[in-house]
């Protein structure tokens, strides 16, 4: 039972790693669409000279808006490394144990 056990964990967490992966290949891309708006409404800013423009404050408002964005982004991406390194150490332990069972399972008497 301990082989079928382990093989299912080690699917699992495969599968889960997948998943991990892909949310972070998700937000690399915001973060890059991000990146290109922040400078697109910066290079508009500065068209501006005055700062009393109510045009440049609500440019300056949206950039605000969009960097805060970006630092959840970079956050959850953070938060996504973390939990790939646990899946990658939880994976392995299971790799492990499954060997084992394989080795232990096959192995004759002598």
């Amino acid at each position: 039972m301990g082989l079928v056990n382990s093989t299912i964990r080690v699917k699992l967490l495969m599968s889960q790693k997948f998943d991990y992966e892909q949310k972070q290949l998700t937000v690399t891309q915001a973060l890059a669409t991000l990146a290109g708006a922040i400078t697109e409404l910066e290079a508009v800013g500065n068209d501006y000279t005055d700062p009393d423009n109510p045009v440049l404050k609500t440019i300056n408002e949206r950039v605000k808006k969009l960097n805060y964005m970006e630092k959840r982004l970079q956050m959850q991406m953070k938060q996504y490394e973390v939990r790939l390194k646990e899946i990658d150490t939880e994976l392995e332990s299971a790799k492990q144990m499954r060997d084992k069972w394989i080795e232990s399972s096959f192995k004759y008497n002598t």
